[in-house]
């Protein structure tokens, strides 16, 4: 990478989370969500990259953007929630430098108050639906829910948990990159106002991750290695190139509420099974201009770098 990403110390983390501490929601409950806009930018989702979304009216996309976007959210408290388990059993660990020690308790303290404004921001747009702070549209299979927690809870031994982290927090920030880049007002006020304070978090999230996992990844060896480097690519795999499950559940959601698309149903499974060999679709999902600090960290570790191919 001819520039490397920034790498900020734990002091300048520290003094970054001073400067930038939100400690309130970030749009106002008490106002109406308006859902005449997109949610999400609709090339974060993947029918986006099938054939048949050009076959959807331009009111089916919006709605599916919508429904796209309380998905994510679902998924965002959910994977934060593991990552505040992670942060714990690092914090108290002397395997971590005591400089990046003192840094976590913020980190964990920002991934709780996250939780909060995902289901918050879901209340707001569909209070029948959110009544708790429950998924409702995302299913996540038994296995992978359970293999998510397990590793979540033993970061030092499964440091791949650390780029989970990385991997999901770089992929928040491509969220509210390409949210900010539509039109002003284009995306919807609360939804566009969560993005930008998460970014916020997650400009030093991402710089913590990265000093974890130099801690914590040099120091593995033997099988241990090697399950970790299978347990990479296994998620990098599973997850990020083959997104049909949470996407499917999507598409069910928006043909409950509009049963006249039934008939595309077979389609739009079939096409999202294929999505994750798109070149685009790659891009914005897991990528150099995406993740520019983990694919830099990629290119130090070579076992894990040729567990991309």
């Amino acid at each position: 990478m001819a520039n490397p990403p920034r790498h900020m110390s734990p002091i300048q983390i520290a003094e970054h989370a001073d400067r930038h501490r939100v400690d309130s929601c970030p749009f106002d409950t008490s106002v109406a969500v308006d859902f005449s806009k997109l949610f999400i930018c609709p090339s974060l989702t993947a029918l986006y990259y099938t054939a048949v979304w050009q076959e959807l009216s331009p009111e089916d996309q919006l709605r599916h953007t919508q429904l796209s976007a309380l998905s994510f959210n679902e998924l965002i408290a959910w994977f934060e929630e593991g990552f505040s388990s992670t942060l714990l059993v690092l914090s108290r660990s002397e395997r971590v430098p005591q400089q990046l020690r003192a840094v976590l308790p913020d980190f964990i303290e920002d991934e709780r108050r996250h939780q909060n404004i995902w289901w918050t921001l879901n209340r707001c747009a569909d209070p029948q639906r959110y009544s708790s702070n429950t998924a409702a549209i995302t299913r996540i299979a038994p296995i992978g829910r359970a293999l998510m927690q397990w590793l979540a809870s033993r970061p030092l031994e499964y440091p791949v948990a650390v780029w989970l982290m990385l991997i999901f927090e770089e992929h928040g920030n491509e969220i509210a990159r390409r949210c900010a880049a539509r039109r002003p007002n284009e995306i919807e006020a609360h939804f566009a106002a969560a993005y930008l304070s998460h970014v916020r978090d997650e400009t030093r999230h991402v710089q913590i991750d990265w000093h974890l996992i130099d801690a914590l990844w040099p120091g593995l060896d033997g099988w241990r290695r090697q399950l970790n480097v299978y347990l990479f690519r296994l998620v990098i795999g599973r997850l990020l190139f083959r997104p049909e499950n949470a996407a499917i559940s999507v598409a069910n959601e928006l043909i409950r509420e509009r049963p006249v698309l039934r008939p595309l149903l077979g389609r739009i499974r079939s096409e999202l099974r294929e999505v994750g060999r798109q070149a685009e679709f790659r891009t914005m999902m897991f990528s150099a201009q995406s993740s520019p600090i983990a694919f830099h960290l990629l290119s130090q570790f070579p076992e894990l770098e040729s567990a991309m191919v």
